[in-house]
């Protein structure tokens, strides 16, 4: 049907022009049949170009809809993930670019509220996981704790809360907003099935922007408030067991 409505005015076109060039035909003799026949073709050219970079257009969109989408119910089976914790495990690489569209998490009555936001704003999806918050192993004293926790040469066994509870937004592959604030995700693909059920993000940095003067530590492991060290996420995979 689509197809149709896309080329009937193309159709309408040449005819409307054939009949043209019968009547110069007949009022004016062969004489301007073949400028009429030339300027018919040029602006058939131009109309057809239109109609296939129109169709081109609607297919890279549909194209670049479909990988969002799929994010987006990848995100919902990685939060609903029913394993014991604590543990680690795996999601699927987000998209490298959501072309202005993105992925929301933010902590409701009943638990996280995932929503697939358009450019224009609008709400394509949503879904809610109920009994769980949308968290990150950052803010705060987070990253620190879980670094004493689980990654420190000398281990703190009451080093807690290991993560924060935040609003979470997806635009790229490279970076996750932490309540508004612009963090790294150079996670491995890596999330965190907390203790208690909950599953988190590694918001991360890169080594050697957290504190120039302190150069011992700033190539290695480390936690900030922002998050991890990305030099943090070989350490998780050995320290913390994988979830089953």
């Amino acid at each position: 049907m689509n197809k149709r409505a896309d080329l009937s005015p193309v159709i309408v076109f040449i005819m409307l022009f054939a009949l043209l060039a019968v009547v110069l035909y007949v009022m004016f003799g062969e004489g301007l049949l073949p400028k009429a026949v030339e300027g018919a073709s040029w602006l058939i050219d131009k109309t057809l170009g239109g109609v296939k970079k129109d169709n081109q257009e609607k297919t890279q969109t549909t194209t670049e809809v479909k990988g969002i989408e799929e994010a987006f119910g990848n995100l919902l089976s990685v939060l609903r993930n029913e394993a014991n914790g604590p543990c680690i495990f795996n999601r699927n690489q987000l998209p490298s670019d959501f072309q202005g569209f993105k992925i929301t998490l933010s902590k409701s009555d009943q638990g996280i509220f995932v929503q697939l936001i358009n450019k224009q704003r609008q709400t394509l999806d949503s879904k809610t996981i109920n009994g769980r918050v949308p968290c990150v192993v950052s803010e705060g004293n987070a990253a620190d704790n879980f670094y004493k926790t689980y990654l420190a040469n000398t281990k703190c066994s009451s080093c807690f809360p290991d993560y924060s509870v935040a609003e979470v937004e997806f635009q790229d592959s490279s970076s996750i907003y932490v309540n508004g604030n612009k963090r790294g995700l150079s996670d491995g693909g890596l999330v965190y099935k907390t203790k208690d059920g909950n599953i988190c993000f590694f918001p991360t940095y890169s080594g050697g922007a957290l504190n120039p003067i302190d150069w011992v530590r700033k190539w290695g492991c480390d936690a900030a408030s922002e998050g991890l060290d990305d030099d943090c996420i070989n350490e998780i995979k050995q320290q913390i067991p994988a979830c089953k």
